[in-house]
């Protein structure tokens, strides 16, 4: 656990609070992780469902593929990794049947330059068909949908996965059972700032799970 100071002082949101952030969890890419347990019931959905991942992530690594979020219960997963040259990458299916819906980079480039960076990936399934948006300090870096070549993931952990422990700091892991949209996420990395962070139990729809990281 380290402090969580902030290089930059983004506008403060007015449609959200905000709430005290002053620690984090930093990890090892060794042995340090944060178990989740089983109950993150929106990962026994189909891969159909619409869904939200959003966290706080500060590295200077810049190797091969490492876990930064690995979430799955029953059939359904989902990975979030770092990757080479000090970008990000993701993936998500279905490993009953070893068939990964998604495995794609943003397109956002570095981001191991030893400075926070809010991250959100967004599954939205209301149009039929599952499409996945990153976006990366507020911006969209893209989307993706299609089928590529299988994974397989267990273990609902931060830190630590299928893909091994990712060395980096980490802090406001949030699970949302729906889509942010782009202005919701906006609002989440612009309440921001040193010292606090977005209040995420005064949006409309909270997260159904929101793990502080040391707060």
């Amino acid at each position: 656990m380290f402090p969580f100071p902030f290089s930059f002082v983004a506008p403060t949101s007015t449609g959200i609070g905000t709430v005290d952030n002053v620690y984090s969890m930093e990890f090892d890419g060794v042995d340090d992780y944060f178990d989740l347990g089983t109950g993150l019931n929106i990962f026994r959905y189909n891969i159909n469902e619409s869904y939200s991942v959003s966290l706080w992530y500060k590295a200077t690594a810049s190797g091969g593929f490492k876990t930064i979020i690995n979430l799955g219960a029953n059939n359904y997963r989902f990975c979030l990794l770092s990757a080479t040259l000090g970008r990000i990458t993701f993936g998500a299916g279905n490993s009953s049947t070893i068939t990964v819906t998604y495995n794609w980079m943003p397109s956002a480039g570095a981001i191991n330059d030893g400075q926070w960076h809010h991250i959100c990936i967004v599954q939205d399934s209301s149009g039929g068909v599952p499409n996945l948006t990153a976006y990366v300090d507020g911006s969209s870096s893209g989307s993706a949908a299609g089928t590529t070549p299988a994974i397989t993931q267990n273990n609902n952990r931060i830190g630590d996965g299928h893909y091994g422990g990712v060395e980096a700091g980490i802090d406001e892991v949030a699970i949302f059972n729906y889509a942010l949209d782009s202005d919701q996420i906006l609002e989440i990395y612009n309440a921001t700032s040193t010292g606090v962070t977005a209040d995420l139990d005064t949006l409309s729809t909270p997260p159904v799970a929101w793990y502080r990281m040391g707060d």
